[in-house]
């Protein structure tokens, strides 16, 4: 940027009203003491709300009484002025009108910002408008699973890693994962998720969320979808990952009634008492009874085995998040 723009730029305010109020062409000695005209302005654009994600259009019209000499745009932020448009002309023109991209790089949805026109005519004076607007963000950002790949095999209680990345032109606040089922008519049911923040937010935004399985998975097909969040607060969804899930895990039995070594009289009623346990439920009960009879020592020995068996209810360690249960996967 030349010297002249950033002296023309602080004193812009003063100088549009310097130039609202000129009226004269030339001085009594005949020299040209009027400054030139500029206007910014974004047709068809609500200055209220332009979109960070689409290029910003600015039309620039200058004027001057003879010719103008160089005409400037740029960005103001943070007491810095970024270029997007400068020309110098190089034959006579008293009128200009264009429409000049300005650059939003680097600007954050949400934030106000100032872009500022500058025109100098051949005699050194100088004309300047400002136009102030606001950055909108009405996109969501981008957010896709990286890993683990489609179809992947897990044991309940395994570990995992999920990897996530996202983007977005405003900034990337939060990014996360969710292990959930969706039914045929869309219900869906939310086993386990994570996320996490970042401050000041980026772009692109990833991270690989070392885990496990929840062990209160049934047996069956689950999805892995990513989740992001824009500085704006426009939230995404990833398309899911599908991965499958096996059980582990070996139910627990508890034989609590009778005690070992109890007395029972010929005849009389054996109530067995049992203490079910298993990450996901038990599906069925079988308690045998084995009596022996005759004598070891002289080789006659019956074995009488009495069994019965029967569906047991669904008796997890600890609630699960779903519904319904299922065989144990175990065996």
């Amino acid at each position: 940027m030349k010297p002249f723009l950033s002296r023309a730029v602080i004193g812009a305010l003063s100088i549009l009203a310097i130039a609202a109020c000129e009226t004269r062409l030339t001085t009594e000695g005949g020299l040209d003491a009027s400054n030139p005209f500029i206007t910014l302005s974004t047709p068809g654009l609500n200055p209220d709300s332009i979109d960070v994600s689409t290029q910003l259009m600015v039309t620039v019209s200058a004027s001057d009484n003879l010719s103008l000499r160089e005409v400037f745009v740029g960005v103001a932020t943070g007491g810095n002025i970024t270029a997007s448009y400068d020309t110098i002309f190089t034959a006579a023109t008293p009128l200009f009108t264009k429409a000049v991209p300005v650059s939003l790089v680097n600007i954050i949805a949400g934030q106000q910002i100032t872009i500022v026109g500058v025109a100098e005519d051949g005699a050194g004076n100088f004309g300047a408008d400002t136009l102030v607007i606001t950055v909108a963000d009405p996109s969501a950002p981008s957010v896709v699973i990286t890993a683990p790949p489609a179809g992947t095999i897990y044991r309940a209680g395994a570990p995992i890693s999920i990897g996530v990345t996202a983007n977005d032109i405003a900034g990337v606040d939060k990014i996360g994962y969710q292990i959930l089922q969706i039914t045929g008519t869309g219900f869906e049911t939310i086993f386990q998720e994570d996320s996490v923040i970042f401050n000041p937010a980026i772009s692109p935004a990833s991270r690989n969320f070392a885990t496990t399985v929840p062990d209160t998975l049934i047996p069956g097909t689950y999805l892995l979808r990513g989740i992001a969040r824009d500085l704006t607060g426009n939230r995404a969804l990833s398309a899911t990952v599908a991965i499958v899930v096996q059980d582990a895990v070996k139910p627990g039995l508890d034989l609590t009634s009778p005690p070992a070594d109890s007395t029972l009289s010929l005849g009389s009623d054996l109530i067995a008492v049992a203490h079910l346990t298993d990450n996901v439920g038990v599906a069925r009960l079988s308690i045998v009874g084995i009596a022996t009879r005759g004598d070891p020592d002289l080789g006659v020995v019956d074995t009488i085995t009495r069994e019965r068996q029967r569906p047991a209810p669904d008796v997890p360690t600890r609630p699960a998040r779903h519904r319904g249960a299922a065989p144990d996967g175990a065996g």
